[in-house]
């Protein structure tokens, strides 16, 4: 089995649809949830979703994992995107803000986001946002000297790379099969369609609370700055 998380918006859903389109049945946040999560986890009742799954790509996988849901012989693939472009989803749709839809209290994803992101409960809507990622990228990173742990930048998914990366999880696929999966959901990373919002810049980051950690900690995984613009 695979599980495929990262932050949300990272393009979860374009990798569900490659692994289905190989033949790897992987649902999208169907299997981890967030009112999954209550102070004890039935990981029982997540173990009975599996079926007939072999792979599920959601972002609220993330606490399960952490906290030891993951069913015997399954690997954790910690998808990476763009750290700016998800913070510009995040912040663009007030995915945490408390007056989302005019609610008094935060919504059941808020809340999921609240208790394990104890920091994206404080600041204004981009600091909030830039903790989310901050805390959810470190969490899923606690794991990697774990031998389930896999990593990848989507930006960089090509089909030599998505057959290593599924060879390393016991699934044999043939190049051809991989470039012609590749070709069907091109373009769909990701996807947020917000014509009417600027792009956030490293530069501006670097005043907001936690942007300069955050831009220091996705250079470590690989992403370099210009600081004239966005993530190369």
């Amino acid at each position: 089995k695979i599980i495929v998380t990262g932050c949300g918006r990272s393009g979860t859903q374009f990798t569900a649809r490659l692994l289905t389109l190989l033949g790897i049945p992987c649902s999208h946040e169907k299997i981890y949830t967030h009112e999954l999560y209550p102070a004890q986890v039935d990981f029982a009742k997540i173990e009975k979703r599996w079926e007939g799954w072999q792979a599920e790509a959601s972002w609220l996988a993330a606490p399960f994992v952490f906290h030891g849901g993951v069913p015997d012989e399954t690997v954790v693939w910690h998808q990476l995107r763009d750290p700016l472009k998800v913070l510009r989803c995040w912040h663009s749709h007030r995915l945490l803000t408390d007056a989302l839809n005019a609610q008094p209290q935060p919504t059941g994803v808020q809340d999921f986001v609240f208790q394990h992101c104890k920091g994206a409960k404080e600041g204004d809507d981009l600091e909030r946002c830039v903790a989310y990622v901050l805390g959810w990228t470190k969490m899923i990173l606690s794991l990697q000297d774990d031998w389930r742990y896999r990593r990848f930048r989507i930006e960089r998914i090509g089909g030599r790379m998505f057959r290593s990366l599924l060879a390393s999880s016991g699934f044999d696929k043939s190049l051809g099969e991989i470039e012609a999966a590749l070709l069907q959901v091109e373009g769909r990373i990701g996807a947020c369609q917000l014509p009417h919002v600027p792009e956030l810049t490293p530069t501006a980051m670097v005043k907001v609370k936690g942007g300069q950690e955050l831009l220091e900690l996705y250079h470590g995984l690989g992403y370099s700055f210009s600081f004239s613009g966005r993530a190369a």
